[in-house]
């Protein structure tokens, strides 16, 4: 049902959607103040959000986790679920 939905955006639009999304300058928002603990996933596979977002977002927040999938896509917690909701609860369990 999922991927019947997403086919009926046209690509151009998920095309610009993506290109927007990858070009935020997250220092110029109020996550540049936020303080709190940070961890990010990301999968290296993942085409829609690559790994110089990642670099971005960890200029933001210096201090954060990277947490990197590797043969993993953007689905992390679909395709990783077990590992996923571990990696998870550990980083909530260190709070």
């Amino acid at each position: 049902e999922l991927v019947n939905e997403t086919l009926k955006v046209p690509a151009r639009v998920w095309k610009a959607v993506m290109n927007a999304m990858n070009e935020v300058d997250y220092t110029k928002t109020t996550l540049k103040d936020f303080r709190k603990p940070v961890i990010i996933f990301w999968g290296d596979r993942d085409f829609i959000t690559p790994y110089k977002a990642q670099e971005r977002l960890r200029k933001v927040f210096p201090h954060a986790e990277l947490n990197v999938y590797a043969e993993t896509g953007h689905a992390l917690h679909w395709e990783r679920p077990g590992q996923f909701a571990k990696d998870l609860a550990a980083f909530i369990d260190k709070l």
